[in-house]
């Protein structure tokens, strides 16, 4: 790849780019109107779907799951309904359900498509971001079905939705982000830190502020919240426990036995 290539079409260069935003607060203004666009052909088939007289429920929900910004969209919307009601989404199935053909026509309606540039980097890491998330559920859900845990598809919601903050920052924030990945890659930062140098806060405080103010789920908030992320210290104890390491006393493995059984650390877990 040459230089040319790593760097960010200049096309793709966004507001936020040329503005001076710094924290989680200013970040999560700036990005939460900012739509994330799906896949154009997937969007065009859902659309043409819902419109179909002998269209069903079974058959949109292929084409629904087959995207995750169109995943995340039903979840947002079903999530927006139940919470009225005082209740919570528990995976994409009960999401598409709860709205019905009807609103799933007219949240098609409302959507935006993007059609992939190759030669435009933004709308390559862009959707690189939204691959990873998606691999990342897939594996959470896989992990838990292993486990047989009753939340599987609540898990597998959870860390679809971890990334969120990436996925809106490559696409509205681009050369942000290109600066973070040169400071890791060149310069050798620790990737939090290059974030915070750049954003002025991490990437998981401006996913946790996306997924307030789009109302996701409690269980995706929790995954994103710091007060429940398990620290550094604590990743490097469970790397010792998965280790056998006999420097762990028995006040840790009972601490990190509880830690693993809660629903938030097994939802973000597998994407950080």
């Amino acid at each position: 790849m040459t230089t040319e290539d790593k760097q960010p079409d200049t096309r793709a260069r966004s507001r936020a780019d040329n503005a001076e935003l710094s924290g989680a607060e200013a970040w999560t203004g700036y990005l939460a109107p900012r739509p994330l666009p799906t896949r154009l052909s997937t969007l065009e088939r859902l659309r043409q779907e819902v419109d179909s007289e002998h269209s069903t429920l079974m058959s949109v929900t292929p084409i629904i799951k087959s995207d995750p910004v169109l995943c995340l969209q039903v979840i947002c919307e079903a999530q927006k309904l139940h919470a009225a009601k005082g209740s919570d989404v528990t995976g994409i199935d009960h999401a598409i359900g709860s709205l019905g053909l009807d609103r799933l026509g007219q949240l098609a309606a409302r959507c935006r498509g993007l059609r992939l540039h190759p030669a435009r980097v933004a709308h390559l890491q862009y959707f690189r971001a939204i691959a990873n998330s998606h691999h990342a559920a897939t594996q959470c859900a896989q992990w838990l079905r292993k486990r047989h845990a009753t939340y599987a598809e609540k898990g597998w919601a959870a860390a679809l939705c971890y990334g969120v903050g990436f996925w809106s920052l490559w696409l509205h924030a681009p050369l942000h982000m290109h600066r973070i990945q040169c400071r890791v890659i060149d310069d050798g930062l620790e990737p939090v830190q290059a974030e915070i140098e750049t954003l002025g806060c991490t990437t998981q405080q401006i996913s946790l502020g996306l997924a307030h103010a789009w109302q996701l789920p409690p269980l995706v908030i929790a995954a994103l919240d710091h007060d429940t992320s398990p620290s550094l210290r604590t990743l490097d104890k469970l790397h010792q426990r998965t280790l056998s390491d006999p420097g762990l006393g028995r006040e840790d493995l009972r601490e990190l036995s509880h830690l693993v059984q809660q629903h938030f650390f097994r939802s973000s877990s597998p994407t950080g």
